[in-house]
């Protein structure tokens, strides 16, 4: 087992079940929180048997990234995790809020700490000047510097007291049963646990002023970080034009890079598709040659058997019967012949009626219906292989005609040796050449795209500078 060994000491000297359970848990959260590496590779099939846990058949949709095996712990791999934590009772509201509400906050307590960080040493700067003074004003202007550098200290202290007694409050939240009804106490407990986490700035500010601190690193952070947003909104601004039309080109260049990385897979495999097609409407024909050589023996002796059918019919006078059968057969001749098919289809067709009226009404004859079953199944395997043969020699001949292919003399089927188990010379060097110009060519406007708008931005910089120099001239 990956977890809970009986060789491991600290497992194996806990003293009940559930203290097991908890160990077991406990290592399981570190092994993820970690990303922790097993020694050796283990399949998801053996994770699985070694879990021992019936989970859902979704995660195994996820399990394609695992073909390789699993090596470590990772929280990134759904699959895995799946196999040890039920992810259909994991909120993803309260989740996705509370990721919202602790980075806007810490974001802004960084910010706050950056500018108090500087105020700091500031004051810290002038720290001499103010003792010198400390003589002529008793030490009026050395107390408040002590004071404001105090606070500046401490006004941390409100961020993570506050921060950190919230989530103290959380997890007692998901406790409480509100009205003792399952879906009405979850959707309570996931507005409760979203307002909880909404009013995490009125924790933070409530902790400052109970320290003392007045101002609190979140409030002056959130001041800070709009100034420093608008600021660098201006610069974005400035570069964002530029970044457009590089993002354009680049864009284009990838949409090229793409198509032409297309083309070349669907040339550089043009011959070996199509001989995989001529192969497959070989081995096609092949078996429609044998299930039709099948069907001719079938239909004679299925014939025959409905011959002597129809003639104990005749002989034991079921007339109703025997005009049945012979009506059935009668129709479907006649839809045949005004298809316009040949005396020999519409006899076939006749002969099928037939057949098809007596799998209906020839209980009694239990041999010839099973006949009539051979016969049926027969043409449909016939059917289905004759089918498959068109379909892939017309597939076949679209690649050759699409891609010029070009047969190879020395071609012998089924042959294993290098010069003579390819069917058709490859494409492989036209592709290479035709990816070369698709890359060069989003890449060649590009360039040319480039120099235009930088020409033009030369022509304009210039301008600005004489405009300058003319300004200057008229002032002075």
């Amino acid at each position: 087992m990956i977890f809970g060994s009986q060789s491991c000491s600290a497992f194996t000297s806990l003293k009940n079940d559930t203290e097991r359970k908890e160990y077991v848990a406990s290592q399981i959260d570190y092994a993820f929180a970690n990303n922790l590496h097993i020694k050796e590779s283990i399949k998801y099939s053996e994770l699985k048997l070694q879990t021992g846990i019936s989970v859902s058949a979704v995660a195994d949709l996820f399990a394609v990234g695992t073909i390789g095996g699993i090596n470590s712990f990772s929280k990134f791999n759904v699959a895995v995790v799946w196999q040890f934590y039920n992810l259909w009772l994991f909120s993803f509201v309260v989740a996705f809020a509370g990721v919202f509400a602790t980075f806007t906050i810490l974001i802004s307590i960084v910010m706050g700490m950056m500018g108090r960080l500087i105020k700091g040493a500031a004051l810290f700067i002038v720290y001499p000047a103010l003792l010198g003074l400390a003589p002529l004003d008793n030490f009026k202007a050395f107390k408040g510097w002590g004071t404001k550098f105090m606070s500046l200290v401490f006004t941390a202290l409100g961020s993570i007291v506050g921060i950190n007694l919230l989530f103290l409050i959380i997890p007692f939240i998901t406790e409480i049963q509100f009205f003792g009804v399952y879906v009405v106490d979850k959707i309570v407990e996931i507005i409760m646990l979203v307002v909880g986490l909404m009013m995490a700035k009125d924790f933070v500010s409530m902790i400052s002023e109970l320290v003392g601190t007045g101002d609190n690193a979140l409030t002056s952070g959130e001041s800070l970080k709009g100034q420093v947003s608008g600021s660098l909104k201006k610069g974005v601004s400035m570069t964002a034009k530029a970044g457009i039309g590089a993002a354009k080109i680049t864009t284009k260049a990838g949409v090229a890079i793409g198509k032409g990385a297309g083309k070349f897979f669907a040339k550089a495999t043009a011959s070996k598709r199509a001989q995989k097609a001529g192969e497959k409407a070989a081995e096609s024909r092949q078996k429609a040659l044998e299930s039709g050589k099948k069907i001719g023996s079938a239909t004679h002796s299925r014939n025959v058997a409905m011959d002597k059918y129809m003639d104990k019919l005749k002989e034991d006078g079921n007339t109703a019967r025997y005009d049945y059968i012979t009506e059935a057969g009668n129709k479907a001749a006649a839809k045949a012949k005004k298809k316009g098919l040949s005396d020999k289809e519409i006899e076939q067709a006749r002969r099928n009626g037939m057949a098809g009226a007596m799998m209906e009404t020839a209980s009694d004859d239990p041999a010839l219906q099973e006949k009539i079953k051979q016969v049926n199944e027969l043409s449909k395997t016939h059917t289905k292989n004759a089918k498959s043969a068109k379909v892939n020699s017309a597939k076949e001949e679209a690649i050759k005609k699409k891609y010029g292919l070009k047969e190879n003399e020395n071609y012998v089927a089924g042959s294993d040796e290098k010069g003579k188990k390819n069917k058709y010379q490859g494409t492989v060097k036209g592709a290479w050449a035709d990816l070369g110009k698709s890359v060069a060519s989003p890449f060649v406007s590009g360039a040319k795209g480039l120099a235009k708008h930088g020409k033009a931005f030369a022509q304009n910089f210039m301008k600005e500078i004489n405009g300058t120099k003319i300004g200057t001239t008229i002032a002075d």
